[in-house]
């Protein structure tokens, strides 16, 4: 996925503060994530430990299963391929009750489709191992994507493209105090990207190995009181790497990054009751350099954005096994971009866009627990809320009530 596709996303659900001072047997996922307006950095949840890797051993001895993202905005309603993405699992156990042989976890991932509808490969496999050592609790991670589609046809020359990416990361986590303690990760990537078309008009062969990707960032939680969390966030990712641009149509030297600096304040007025409050700057650019194919949309792109937003939600467990959730974001977002495909020497075609833009999000969720089992829903921003829409669908947007759900269970 894009840069530029992944910063859209995340600015339509962007931070929420949520912490978990309050010992429960439910945790949140990733759907409790979306439900309350996504940021999973500002707040504690076994999801955390996919990008705070020293965070494993904190939720040992679970099982999740993802069923996935439902996007009603895909063009092909018959498409569901690539309506549901998302969808996969992971299991965490502890080695033994003491923690002396830490905690390990492994997690299966299917991405947006993979290339020619999507712009990154079409799964992934993690892997991850944590262990307390006093204070400090050290964390490995590793994550290996793969993608490989060739193409040939009577009348069309043959295509190739194989996309092959590695993460290779390290977090720690420093129990500074009672009530403080800081996250710290990072990770670097092994890109390898293998392109090949042959043809009467095209012969083209790309192939690339680098380690030019890598991301930082560090949190802090720090308890005030005892009904009041402070939670400030920095995060810096680099990708700098060759891929095949969707947009472009066309092989591309891509270099982006994205920062984002927060923070989040999570009140507590009971144990059943969360009120959040956070507050974000994001910026970000992706250039994309094409290598000139004939069939190529564009030869050049250039995008770049900032964002300020704010956002508000709260968490009530109204009876022992529901609980109810709700978020509203405000977000003012500067976004330039132009692109250019050139025609000939005196001749190219130029597209250019800026816009400033106010978006105001609501997000709307639930959370079941039975037991060790439980179940989290976001219910879908598309579904129609006026009784007459829902029982007649005449609204024609009742295709599915829940946009993402999340099955998980304690042992």
């Amino acid at each position: 996925m894009s840069l530029r596709r992944c910063a859209c996303l995340t600015l339509f659900a962007t931070l929420v503060g949520f912490a978990l001072f309050y010992a429960t047997e439910a945790v949140a996922t990733s759907s409790r994530i979306r439900s309350l307006g996504g940021g999973g950095g500002y707040f504690e949840d076994d999801n955390n430990v996919l990008r705070w890797y020293g965070s494993l051993p904190e939720y040992g001895n679970l099982a999740v299963v993802e069923l996935g993202t439902f996007d009603l905005d895909a063009d092909d309603d018959d498409a569901w391929d690539e309506r549901v993405s998302g969808q996969g699992g992971g299991f965490h156990v502890n080695f033994d009750q003491a923690g002396k042989w830490g905690t390990a976890a492994i997690y299966t991932q299917a991405d947006s489709p993979g290339w020619p509808n999507g712009g990154t490969p079409g799964g992934q496999f993690s892997a991850l191992y944590g262990r307390r050592f006093g204070a400090f609790t050290p964390g490995l991670y590793f994550r290996g994507t793969s993608f490989t589609q060739t193409d040939a046809t009577d009348d069309s020359p043959l295509l190739g493209l194989s996309e092959y990416l590695h993460d290779f990361g390290l977090g720690l986590r420093v129990d500074a105090a009672e009530n403080v303690y800081f996250d710290l990760a990072g990770e670097i990537m092994n890109s390898q990207f293998d392109y090949i078309a042959t043809g009467d008009a095209i012969n083209d062969d790309d192939y690339t190995n680098t380690w030019d990707s890598y991301g930082l960032r560090a949190r802090l939680f720090w308890r005030l009181s005892e009904k009041v969390a402070l939670v400030p966030l920095f995060d810096y990712y680099k990708d700098d790497r060759e891929t095949f641009s969707v947009l472009m149509r066309d092989v591309a030297k891509l270099d982006a990054h994205l920062l984002r600096a927060g923070i989040g304040f999570n009140v507590f007025p009971d144990s059943d009751n969360m009120v959040l409050f956070s507050a974000e700057y994001r910026s970000g650019k992706e250039n994309l350099d094409g290598v000139w194919s004939p069939a190529a949309r564009y030869h050049t792109s250039r995008n770049e954005f900032f964002s300020l937003s704010t956002r508000f939600a709260v968490e009530s467990r109204v009876v022992s096994w529901l609980t109810l959730r709700a978020g509203v974001a405000y977000h003012r977002i500067d976004d330039e971009y132009y692109r250019i495909r050139y025609v000939s020497n005196d001749d190219d075609e130029y597209v250019a866009q800026r816009s400033v833009r106010v978006e105001v999000p609501l997000s709307l969720g639930l959370g079941m627990a039975f037991g060790h089992f439980g179940a989290d829903l976001v219910i879908n921003g598309n579904t129609p809320f006026s009784l007459g829409y829902l029982f007649t669908g005449a609204a024609g947007s009742e295709i599915a009530t829940f946009s993402s759900i999340t099955l998980s269970y304690w042992f």
